[in-house]
């Protein structure tokens, strides 16, 4: 393979300046591997002064020539944000685009490598990279589609059961190279802009989390599939942008906001009720079974209220 393909990357910024300087920084390293490789770094109106600082970080660096700083204007979210640089790359026919969390760092030859994987493998739409934490820890990057029986295993958390139905457990926490799974973290994907052609730009009425959830699924349904290349490495700051991964505070509205759609949309209201009954019946079963055993119940403050209140059965606005 040459090194001729071209390659758009899409950061999404909301208040993770210092972030994505470290982001930008690991970049600049692959454009030895990637010489047609441009950014666009989207500052989805951050209230700080993240655009202005991360444009005059750009400008001191000598970077204009391959990084763009644009401002969306308006904080609509996650999905929003990567359509923002998306349809200038899809427009300059760029060979792929490559969606990139402003809390990642990549390694060398992490994009070479998702590259190089598409251009010999043609029925592969989407490409997406190993992924480890500050400390060099594994984290689960590929995964199964939620699903209604899917929702029960998972909420309910027994070691067991989760061995039985593999299948229907969401993580894959030992990914195997080059295999396709139903979805990757959107923490870094290499996407065919002939795949966004097919199938759409992202839904924008995910605010955060699920949009990849979601366009993996159509992406699959148009018969494309979707790879983990281990040879492409990036860490990954888990939540350092939303401070999701924290259990002992409650989880957004948003983040129920965008499960629902995602039940609702892809499966109907009555699966996606089906699935929460079944989410509420597990996560029911395993705060009993940590209160018998005696040990921590992580569950976020207030998060079995706020799921009746925000499930598909009670919340009808999507």
């Amino acid at each position: 393979m040459s090194n001729a393909q071209s390659v758009g990357v899409a950061i999404v910024n909301y208040k993770t300046a210092e972030l994505v300087k470290d982001c930008l920084t690991s970049l600049s390293y692959e454009l030895v591997h990637l010489p047609n490789l441009k950014v666009i770094v989207v500052d989805n109106d951050s209230p700080d002064d993240s655009f202005s600082e991360l444009s005059l970080f750009v400008k001191d660096n000598n970077w204009r020539s391959w990084i763009e700083v644009v401002s969306s204007g308006n904080n609509g979210g996650f999905a929003f944000g990567n359509n923002v640089a998306i349809k200038p790359f899809m427009n300059q026919n760029k060979d792929y685009i490559w969606l990139l969390n402003p809390d990642t760092f990549i390694t060398e030859k992490a994009g070479l490598s998702l590259v190089e994987f598409l251009e010999t493998n043609s029925q592969s739409g989407i490409a997406g990279s190993h992924q480890q934490d500050e400390n060099g820890n594994t984290l689960v990057s590929a995964f199964n589609s939620p699903s209604v029986f899917g929702e029960f295993i998972g909420a309910l958390k027994l070691g067991v059961l989760d061995k039985i139905f593999k299948s229907k457990v969401i993580s894959n926490h030992e990914p195997v190279n080059h295999k396709s799974y139903d979805w990757m973290s959107g923490a870094s994907l290499m996407v065919r802009r002939e795949v966004f052609e097919n199938v759409g730009i992202m839904d924008e009425k995910y605010f955060l989390y699920f949009e990849e959830v979601d366009f993996c699924f159509k992406v699959k349904k148009h018969g494309y599939s979707i790879n983990y290349v281990k040879d492409s490495c990036i860490s990954h700051y888990v939540g350092a942008s939303t401070n999701i991964t924290d259990v002992k505070r409650p989880k957004p509205k948003f983040w129920f906001d965008s499960r629902r759609r995602y039940f609702v949309k892809n499966h109907g209201r009555i699966l996606a009720a089906l699935a929460d009954i079944n989410h509420l019946l597990g996560l029911s079963f395993y705060r009993l079974k940590q209160k018998i055993k005696g040990t921590e119940d992580d569950t976020p403050p207030e998060y079995f209220k706020d799921f009746i209140k925000y499930s598909s059965i009670i919340y009808k606005q999507d």
